[in-house]
């Protein structure tokens, strides 16, 4: 291959891919996603503790459990169920029943999930 033929090649080469590269990087715009609600929730049952998203919904545990169910939880963990007054209990069943969510508890091994009715 003669100098000037390697040259022109190349150089037609290296052209094709900018152009084809600067076309790729243009593409069809796509909207950005909203990361702050997931389109889908988790596969698994996580379940959340009252206080883990204080910081990000407030100190009402209802407030919580609904931005959680916002944010692709499910599920609720509160072995402290029992020392909290009737009422908020049945507040927080409520909240989780209207959202659909589901309470879940660990026991020895055994993992137990109930449907809020």
């Amino acid at each position: 291959m003669e100098r000037r033929q390697f040259m022109e090649q190349s150089a037609l080469a290296s052209a094709s891919l900018l152009g084809s590269s600067s076309l790729l990087a243009e593409g069809p715009k796509k909207k950005s996603k909203d990361l702050s609600k997931p389109e889908n929730p988790f596969h698994l049952y996580y379940g959340i503790h009252d206080g883990m998203f204080k910081n990000s919904a407030g100190n009402e545990f209802t407030d919580q459990l609904k931005f959680a169910y916002d944010m692709g939880f499910r599920a609720m963990e509160d072995n402290g169920m029992m020392g909290r007054t009737p009422e908020a209990q049945k507040k927080i069943g409520d909240t989780m029943a209207s959202l659909g969510m589901k309470w879940v508890y660990l026991y020895l091994i055994k993992v137990v999930m109930v449907q809020i009715h």
